[in-house]
């Protein structure tokens, strides 16, 4: 990996944007440069660029984020840092930038922006966050840590390799060179070797809980079920022979039953078809009269006809006499309307006239009022805007006066505190120099705990060892009790389990069971039979009822009808009457011309009777009469319908009483069928059960005896379970016992190795806390400037804190005193221009107001002229109340014409219906009498003497519809039954035909039970039989794979112990530790290398105590070897940059590092130590490396010619100078 070309913006010192180019020939051709300048300059801020575009932080600050960025400049709204590097995948550049909002410097920071492109193609490989990191670690094969450790070796993180302990250098050595596999295939062959070894161990515990028959049970047990096979087959035979019987018996005895149901059905039958003969007479008569039906449907017709003409012809007469008197009245109305309309117009049209001139009038006033509202409101704006503008000069006034206050309180201010001035300048240096102080009393604590963990580690282990001797004995005595234990529970579970298994136990179980449920069942059907019998009863007791209620609906209604009939008939002949009568009464004005011994014109009669009566009254009687009639014709048929409905519901109760009756007979077959199906089932005589208390006893007997059986099988389960977990316990004892033996082996090593740790750790300690008084000596003297004397009781974030508040504030002060000066200087411009136009504003409103008063006189003298004429009413009132006058009695005359001529029209329209309807009386009176004597002669023919008992035979279509349906209900119901007993005498005489026995079906069910009861004894023995030899061949092929597998399971896990007992642990150490000291050597080997060209004194070696641990070989002392902890400032550092130097030589991912950077350090090294490292490095170009050194060392910037200068310049800025270098 090789670094091309830098470009950054305001970071830290470095404000703007700088461009750096590594590709420049300067640095080609001399491979080494140096970056030099003052201290905090801004030299390591190049590196702090590198690391932001790559990894988005920095050696020297973990994180930057939304929350804190302390890299970017002060003053500055955003910075950025861009990178291009190459490695043999291609070219890169990596971006990294963040902001504060609309990139003001007081603006809050937004997130950051990082993205990774291809340099050839500027094609984006990844712009998200949190993804870019892990797609630069796929490229460059380097993480953070590893780039600052092999490639940038930052300030103050040169020699930390070289110082780690070696718990912190396994970590370091494991990222470096990829080396975490082989803690992952050690942790991975010792869990695998576990797991295999725990699936031999249950293999074989599976194969020993195997129990088999031996030779000897197998073939007695297989003679036995052949026996008992043969046994079952014969019993089976005469079981099915016996059934057939019983089969033949129970259908002779069920047709029997069902004969006799039938008979019971045929007498229901005959009562309920003796109860509808009186309804089948009414349907023939009804039926009869059907015939005629329409003829008298005319008849009926042409009679209301008539009625309804006599009715028509009277009303029409009175309405006319109605109708003339109205029209006179309406004439005499159209004569006022025509007068008063023309008094209307006149007076409409002198009020015109009037109203013309009052409008001119009213304009001219509108027109100089609204002049007058607008010069008005040009005053009011007027005035507004010069009082306003007066409010804006003393506003101003008052805000100069704040201003010159607030800025004498900002001069105290950078009096007070003049001090402040310079952390403008030294913040960045003590910041960095406190997180150093922290982070080093934070790692001084936690070396602390290490060493105090270690001593309590040491402690512990010591008291392990020490209780691991004691459980090892208590655990031996446990595995004796435990098993005598085992041994006499085993002894107590075959006594108990009578040598019968759990398959027998079950089975015995599940039969007990079955019987109780069978007797559950038993006794339901009792309970379901008896209520069958008791509903039977019911319903009989119902039938009788309804029939005895339904005769007395029946003669109720013959004495109702007959009251219909006779109130039909004198309704019928009051109707008559007054139709007559009405047309009499219509004749009233003909008849006042008629004339004694004169003939009729309408009759030709010479006596007129009716001259002298009065047919008013007569009418009103007649009308009284059939009211009355009518009302009680209508209670009467109420009534009637309330009889027939009753008579109705009775009918349908007797038929679903009928219906249930014949399904309760059915249901009391059914469940005595069921009652004998349990009893065959449950192997017992149906005699010994003639109630439901004999079940009950039966019932119970049995239950005790299966609370006889649980109470026993309860006890096997206990002495089982007891035995298993006897068995279970003393496994895991065994186990536990083991375990504590391996421990023992483990806890011992690892004491030794506490002791070693904690020795290590205690010398660690003592050098850490001398390196951190060094630091706070330094920063004690450079924190005195600002108010601060002590460390020890200061919380280094609380200064860092407080210097970072007066830095903000003194910045804050110094923007605020040149926003007043500003301020201050706008206000008083601002006075000078208000005060002008306040001049002009006030000469604007005098002409106004002389303007007002002009237009005001004017609009009075027109308003006192105006009600002078027509005082303060309103024109266009007043003109559509005259409109309104004029349309009213226009609208009143129009409607009176109207009227007048549809009155006209109406009685001419009567007179010609009034002709119309006495033709038509006269000509249909002869018609309906023919008609009438021609209909009473062709009934007479079917036997109805009149037409009374013609209506009185004829029915409603859905009273004659419902007779019908029931009619033939009865005649299916007769077949139905008589198809049914003829079907049951034909089975009964089949079956009698070809008796099978001649036994009772109680002697056939004795046999059926005694042979049930053999042949279940032998089937159940059989099957018993046939599942433990099913279960013992079971057993064998299972033992036969176990055993196969148990055989090729002892194979894999002896490869596995033996790969376990070379590289397997369980935290992975035994193969890590092996492949780190490998790497390690091979890294010591790379830095020899480089180490021999720049002192021929020292050699680096791997401690022979501990493998992590580096030791120097001193030639100069005879060979000693010593730890390099004892080296001095300039030695270390040579030998850190050797151990650098190998480091980057080395990659897990196969990167070639071509660029090397290296901060600081060499100011320890004496003149020929520095030469030497020089050219040591000098000699990496040949490699095709390119080194940076950043160093303020005199001798290193005469030896090296190739520079990039940071020079500080005014502001804590700096600049860069160089090869390659450019500002934009």
């Amino acid at each position: 990996m090789r670094i091309l070309h830098l470009r950054l913006k305001n970071l830290n010192s470095l404000v703007g944007e700088w461009n750096i180019d590594f590709t420049h020939p300067d640095f080609e051709s001399n491979g080494i440069f140096a970056i030099i300048g003052p201290t905090g300059a801004g030299k390591s801020t190049l590196l702090d660029a590198i690391c932001l575009a790559l990894y988005g932080k920095t050696p020297r600050l973990d994180k930057i984020s939304k929350s804190s960025n302390e890299v970017m400049a002060r003053q500055t709204g955003e910075c950025f840092a861009e990178v291009t590097f190459e490695t043999a995948r291609g070219k890169y550049r990596c971006f990294w930038a963040q902001q504060r909002s609309h990139k003001k410097a007081g603006g809050e920071l937004q997130s950051a922006k990082r993205e990774i492109v291809d340099a050839n193609t500027n094609e984006i490989l990844e712009s998200h966050l949190s993804r870019v990191e892990t797609k630069i670690e796929e490229i460059t094969g380097m993480d953070f840590q590893r780039f600052t450790r092999s490639m940038l070796l930052a300030q103050g993180g040169f020699d930390a390799f070289l110082k780690a302990s070696p718990s912190e250098r396994a970590p370091i050595l494991e990222q470096i060179t990829g080396t975490e596999i082989y803690s992952k295939i050690s942790i991975g062959v010792f869990e695998r070797t576990k797991s295999e070894a725990k699936k031999l161990e249950n293999l074989e515990r599976d194969f020993n809980s195997i129990e088999l028959l031996s030779s000897e049970d197998e073939k007695s047990k297989m003679l036995e079920y052949e026996e008992k096979c043969q046994v079952s087959i014969s019993l089976s035979a005469k079981y099915q022979s016996l059934g057939e019987c019983k089969k033949w018996r129970i259908e002779v005895d069920r047709i029997a039953q069902e004969l006799k149901a039938i008979d019971l059905k045929w007498n229901a039958f005959i009562a309920e078809e003796k109860l509808s003969q009186p309804d089948m007479e009414k349907l023939e008569h009804a039926l009869k009269a059907l015939n005629f039906e329409g003829d008298y449907r005319d008849l009926c017709h042409l009679k209301k006809q008539q009625d309804d003409d006599l009715k028509n012809h009277a009303g029409a007469l009175l309405e006319k006499n109605a109708l003339e008197n109205a029209l006179n009245e309406k004439m005499i109305a159209c004569e006022t309307a025509v007068k008063k309309y023309d008094e209307s117009l006149n007076a409409q049209h002198q009020e015109f006239e009037v109203i013309k001139r009052v409008r001119e009038l009213d304009n001219d006033q509108n027109i100089e009022r609204k002049r007058t509202d607008g010069l008005l409101k040009r005053l009011s704006e007027e005035e507004t805007t010069a009082l306003s503008h007066k409010k804006s000069i003393e506003d101003s006034l008052k805000r100069t006066e704040k201003l010159r206050s607030h800025q004498k309180i900002i001069q105290t201010y950078f009096e007070e505190y003049i001090c402040d001035e310079s952390l403008v300048e030294k913040y960045s240096s003590i910041k960095e120099n406190l997180d150093r102080f922290s982070e080093k009393k934070k790692l001084i604590e936690v070396k602390h705990s290490e060493y105090v963990f270690a001593l309590e580690a040491l402690q512990s282990n010591e008291n392990q060892i020490k209780n691991n001797l004691c459980s090892y004995a208590n655990a031996k005595a446990s595995i004796e009790k435990k098993r005598e234990l085992l041994k006499a529970l085993s002894d107590d579970y075959e006594v108990i389990c009578e040598k019968k298994d759990s398959l027998e136990w079950d089975e015995e179980r599940k039969v007990i069971e079955l019987q109780v449920t069978l007797f559950d069942l038993i006794k339901t059907a009792f309970e379901d039979f008896n209520k069958c019998e008791l509903s039977q009863k019911n319903i009989r007791e119902s039938i009788q009822h309804f029939q005895e209620k339904l005769k007395v609906f029946q003669r109720k209604e013959v004495d109702v009808q007959q009251q219909v009939e006779g109130l039909n008939k004198k309704s019928d002949e009051l109707f008559r009457q007054q139709a007559i009568q009405r047309s009499i009464h219509s004749l009233e004005v003909e008849r006042t011309r008629l004339c004694e011994n004169q003939p009729c014109p309408l009759c030709g009669s010479l006596e007129h009777p009716f001259i002298h009566e009065n047919m008013a009254e007569i009418l009103s009687s007649n009308e009284i009469q059939l009211n009355q009639v009518n009302l009680e014709k209508k209670d009467v048929q109420i009534a009637f319908q309330d009889l027939a409905k009753k008579s109705s519901e009775c009918e349908t109760e007797l038929r679903s009483l009928f219906k249930k009756q014949q399904e309760e007979a059915t249901l009391a077959v059914q469940l005595n069928e069921k009652k004998e199906a349990l009893f065959l089932r449950l192997n017992v005589i149906a005699e010994n059960f003639q109630t439901i208390i004999d079940v009950d006893q039966h019932r119970n007997a049995a239950i005790e005896d299966f609370k006889i059986f649980e109470a026993k099988y309860k006890i096997y389960l206990e002495k089982g379970k007891n035995k298993n977990a006897a068995q279970k316990s003393y496994d895991k004892e065994l186990l536990n016992y083991s375990k504590l033996e391996q421990q023992h082996r483990e806890l011992a090593e690892v004491l030794s190795k506490s002791q070693s740790h904690f020795q290590y750790l205690k010398q660690d300690l003592d050098l850490r806390k001398n390196e951190y008084s060094e630091l706070e000596n330094y920063l004690l003297e450079t924190l005195r400037e600002f108010g601060f004397f002590t460390l020890g009781a200061v919380d280094p974030k609380q200064i860092k804190d407080d210097l970072f508040q007066r830095l903000t504030k003194w910045k804050k002060q110094e923007h605020a005193k040149r926003a007043v000066d500003e301020d201050i200087q706008k206000e008083n411009v601002m006075q000078a221009e208000l005060s002008g136009v306040q001049q002009h504003l006030e000469i604007a409103l005098n002409v106004l107001k002389d303007e007002i008063k002009l237009s005001e006189e004017r609009s009075a003298a027109l308003l006192s002229k105006r009600l002078c004429i027509y005082g303060s009413k309103n024109p266009d009132r007043e003109e559509e109340l005259f409109k309104d006058r004029v349309e009213s009695s226009r609208a009143i005359l129009e409607e009176h014409k109207n009227e007048y001529i549809r009155l006209q029209h109406r009685v001419e329209s009567l007179n010609t219906k009034i002709e119309e309807l006495l033709k038509a009386i006269q000509e249909r009176n002869q018609i309906l009498q023919n008609k009438e004597q021609k209909f009473v002669s062709e009934i007479s023919t079917i036997g109805f003497l009149d037409l009374e008992s013609f209506k009185k035979a004829s029915l409603m279509p859905e009273e004659r519809v419902c007779l019908e349906k029931r009619k033939n209900l009865l005649e299916k119901q007769k077949e139905e039954l008589l198809a049914e007993k003829k079907v049951a005498e034909k089975r009964s005489s089949e079956l009698n035909q070809i008796p099978k026995t001649e036994k009772g079906l109680s002697v056939l069910e004795e046999e059926i039970l005694q042979v049930t009861q053999e042949l279940d004894n032998t089937k159940n023995r059989a099957l018993i039989l046939n599942l433990q030899l099913a279960e013992n061949e079971k057993k064998k092929e299972r033992a036969k794979v176990v055993h196969d597998k148990i055989v090729l399971q002892g194979k894999e896990t002896e490869i596995w112990k033996g790969l376990c007992a070379l590289i397997g642990a369980a935290d992975g150490k035994k193969f890590r530790d092996f492949a780190q000291k490998m790497t390690l050597e091979m890294m010591i080997a790379q830095a020899n290398r480089q180490l021999v060209k720049m002192s021929d004194r020292y050699l680096l070696r791997q401690s022979q105590n501990f493998p992590l641990e580096l030791d120097v070989v001193d030639n100069y002392q005879a060979g000693e070897e010593r730890s390099v902890k004892n080296l001095s400032g300039g030695e270390g550092f040579i030998v850190s940059l050797s151990l650098a130097l190998g480091l980057s030589q080395m990659s897990s991912s196969k990167v070639r590092v071509d660029s090397l950077f290296l901060d600081e350090g060499f100011g320890t090294l004496d003149e020929r130590a520095l030469e030497m490292a020089l050219d040591t490095l000098s000699e990496l170009h040949q490699e095709g490396k390119v080194i940076g050194l950043i160093s303020h060392v005199n001798v290193l910037k005469e030896r090296i010619s190739t520079q990039i200068k940071v020079q500080p310049i005014s502001g804590g800025r700096s600049r860069i100078e160089g090869p390659g270098c450019s500002h934009v």
